[in-house]
């Protein structure tokens, strides 16, 4: 298990030589692998490579979200080097950091704009973590409150020319109601 994390990277690189999309389902994984058995460099390293994957990709937002992180994690690891280096080499990725010293560098988010960065990323790990469809909306509810700062939480789903409520979610309340596709106009998830 202690090296499950080092496989799924070396898979994410190969497919992403081979130009297959399915290096992101690795880089993923590989990341909530190294987290989970404490690996804070190789969880930097697959966190860099994923945002350098879609940086090849040309999906920047993606790409950022994954380069913060990676500059996160390698921060506080204590690699001071390798935080420069990340810095120097991809500073519209990583202008939120100083962006009162690149006057030159126009920011590329606002702050409420990283904070739903850092929610995709959140979500993400999520997606890559859960295979259990129940478990999986209740962290994405969980996920979207907490970043959101709201009280309640609806997930909405058209079918169909028609909007379904699949789940919906309060903050102070532990659990998460997950419904089987009630209409939005059955039910008036809003009282």
């Amino acid at each position: 298990m202690n090296y499950q994390h080092k496989y799924d990277l070396v898979e994410a690189e190969k497919l992403r030589i081979l130009g297959q999309l399915e290096a992101i389902e690795f880089y993923d994984k590989a990341i909530a692998g190294a987290r989970e058995n404490e690996y804070l460099n190789e969880e930097a390293l697959s966190c860099e490579l994923a945002a350098n994957f879609f940086l090849e990709k040309k999906m920047n937002t993606f790409a950022q979200t994954y380069m913060i992180k990676a500059h996160q994690l390698y921060k506080k690891w204590g690699a001071t080097a390798k935080v420069k280096h990340l810095e120097d080499k991809y500073p519209y990725l990583l202008s939120y950091i100083h962006p009162e010293t690149t006057p030159h560098t126009p920011s590329i988010y606002s702050t409420s704009e990283i904070i739903d960065l850092n929610s995709i990323l959140k979500a993400s790990q999520a997606l890559s973590e859960e295979i259990v469809l129940k478990r999986l909306l209740e962290k994405m509810i969980r996920i979207v409150i907490e970043n959101a700062g709201a009280e309640k939480g609806i997930l909405l789903l058209p079918q169909k020319k028609n909007w379904f409520i699949e789940a919906i979610g309060y903050a102070d309340q532990s659990e998460t109601i997950i419904l089987q596709s009630i209409l939005l106009e059955k039910m008036n998830p809003f009282a």
